[in-house]
């Protein structure tokens, strides 16, 4: 299984990384919106966890 988490804040990801990868969960990062959209296309994860807002942009953008 491969999760994409989107989060502008270094720390959430060292935990989702810790958390899912000792569960045998591939974990592609995202920093940015336009960088989860682009690793969306070409990881083709299975699950996208997204921050609600990244920098001044709610979700809902992104969606």
């Amino acid at each position: 299984m491969k999760v994409l988490y989107a989060d502008d804040k270094k720390t959430w990801h060292l935990f989702y990384e810790k958390i899912l990868s000792s569960r045998g969960i591939d974990v592609v990062h995202a920093y940015t919106y336009r960088e989860a959209i682009n690793l969306a296309h070409t990881e083709k994860p299975d699950v996208i966890i997204l921050n609600y807002k990244i920098g001044d942009l709610p979700v809902v953008q992104f969606i």
